[in-house]
């Protein structure tokens, strides 16, 4: 099972999802705006899946990306 913490970034493999109120503790969680505010989504940005996110202290996110 995967979780997406970050939308449009890759994904971290989970033994177990815990779902809360709003679905899956931490899918899809956050996402990356541009300086305008407007969502950005792999479709326009294609190297946006290579950054993956790690989660921290149960409400941070570390970002990884080659």
């Amino acid at each position: 099972m995967f979780i997406y913490p970050v939308k449009s970034f890759g994904g971290i493999q989970v033994p177990q999802i815990e779902i809360g109120p709003r679905g899956p503790k931490y899918d899809r969680q956050w996402m990356v705006v541009d300086e305008n505010g407007k969502f950005m989504t792999q479709r326009t940005n294609p190297k946006m899946p290579q950054v993956t996110a790690r989660i921290v202290e149960d409400a941070h996110v570390e970002l990884t990306a080659p």
